[in-house]
């Protein structure tokens, strides 16, 4: 290990995502926990540049840079609830008292070293504490500590350092987990290494994220697909089309007093929605490592896209080899921890699969989410320009949610040329673009 002499190997000591987290953790310092916070008077005024650097350093730099452990500030504002009426856990929070010590054990439990963790493993309570009690101890107090978004970050580095993992099996810990999406790929990440209850419990954090990631985009579908009216064309007459809140508000002056009710003398009727005839939608899906974040959002759009009637949604995983995972899709917790992350790229295997299943060209799209370095890139461009040629629509995705993904550039540019759609994108905005890529067909 490194020397505590200089503070530059020690921060080189430290896991690149640790110190991405450190850094955020103790910027939080300087700012407050959360907002409206007065340190005395003002954080930001109190908290020296050393202890913002000795945060981020670690307690190896502590010779060196000496951290004002009984440095302090208080919230006292409930953690600045934006509806004037905070929740009963941020009133726990008001008027509570913070130290620097506070945060950098709370930073320390995740990000010391090997040989730091096992000193401090001997002199917690004579080692007689059990890892579940410590570890529930952290994740109370670095909620209370820091910010939701750099909470979020600690939690995910602290699942995949294992340093919660064992505690899986305690429900009561389980359920004070945020869940959200870093925690669904931290857990898919590490998921051949949990086992009995632990797994249980595990699936049900997923099962948490996948049904809200749903539901959010089932509303933003529901609008692209369907939202929109066709203004020119006029309404059909029929029970299913009656606008009732524009009747009861135009009848309003017929209602009948004795028996409660109204007797319209006008109806209303919604214009029609757009019609879309069925199209086929094909989401292949590399499932290289690299592409772990884009995979989980890949695997729940297709669920939501299975569910609209105007599509047929077909599910296609590779990497060596190709599963057609379309039969998964009404599981999509199942989904996600049956597949097998890693390994080579030949995207031209699952092409080669998607092309036979082709029945109607021009009325299919297909969304490849690969970074692109495949092993014949020549290959697979030949193959996508043959599929785009009969009049199929391709949409090419380095990544799903990612602004800066890595991925092999000149393909990209290839498919550009070919006539595809090229370009990363947020989920909701991918669902819009299928949407307006449908309606063109």
């Amino acid at each position: 290990m490194t020397s505590s002499s200089d503070p530059r190997l020690s921060v080189a000591a430290r896991d690149s995502a640790g110190a991405g987290a450190v850094s955020s953790a103790s910027a939080s310092a300087s700012t407050g926990v959360g907002t409206g916070v007065s340190a005395g008077s003002s954080v930001g005024d109190t908290v020296s540049l050393q202890d913002k650097w000795r945060l981020i350093l670690g307690k190896r730099a502590e010779s060196d840079l000496p951290l004002n452990q009984d440095q302090e500030w208080s919230d006292c504002s409930g953690n600045g609830s934006s509806s004037g009426s905070p929740s009963s856990e941020e009133g726990n929070r008001a008027h509570r008292r913070y130290y620097l010590r506070d945060i950098d054990e709370s930073l320390d439990y995740i990000y010391q070293s090997d040989e730091e963790e096992i000193e401090q493993q001997s002199k917690t309570l004579g080692g007689r504490e059990r890892p579940q009690l410590i570890a529930a101890k952290w994740l109370t107090k670095t909620k209370q500590l820091f910010p939701s978004e750099v909470y979020e970050i600690i939690q995910k580095d602290a699942l995949a350092r294992n340093k919660i993992l064992t505690v899986l099996q305690d429900e009561e810990f389980v359920s004070r987990l945020e869940p959200n999406m870093d925690l669904l790929t931290s857990i898919l990440a590490m998921k051949n290494q949990i086992r009995g209850k632990a797994l249980d419990n595990a699936k049900l954090l997923v099962e948490k994220v996948v049904e809200q990631l749903k539901d959010k985009f089932r509303l933003v579908a529901q609008r692209s697909f369907y939202g929109k009216r066709d203004m020119k064309a006029l309404p059909v007459r029929t029970f299913r089309n009656l606008d009732m809140p524009r009747i009861v508000r135009a009848n309003l002056k017929h209602y009948q007093q004795e028996g409660q009710f109204i007797i319209p003398q006008q109806l209303y009727f919604k214009a029609n929605s757009i019609k879309r005839s069925l199209h086929h939608l094909f989401v292949v899906v590399d499932q290289s490592g690299s592409m772990l974040d884009s995979y989980a959002h890949a695997s729940i759009l297709a669920s939501v896209f299975a569910k609209l009637p105007c599509l047929q949604t077909r599910l296609i995983c590779y990497s060596t080899d190709f599963v057609d995972y379309t039969k998964y899709l009404d599981d999509v917790v199942e989904l996600l921890f049956k597949s097998q992350l890693g390994g080579g790229t030949e995207t031209c295997k699952a092409l080669a699969y998607v092309e036979q299943q082709i029945t109607e060209p021009k009325k299919t799209v297909v969304v490849l989410i690969s970074d692109l370095y495949d092993s014949e890139p020549a290959q697979m461009l030949k193959m996508s320009e043959r599929m785009m040629s009969s009049g199929v629509k391709f949409i090419v995705l380095p990544a799903i949610g990612s602004s800066s993904p890595s991925y092999y550039k000149q393909a990209a540019e290839q498919y550009a040329a070919l006539g595809a759609h090229v370009g990363c994108m947020t989920p909701d905005r991918l669902i819009d673009f299928v949407s307006q890529v449908v309606s063109k067909s």
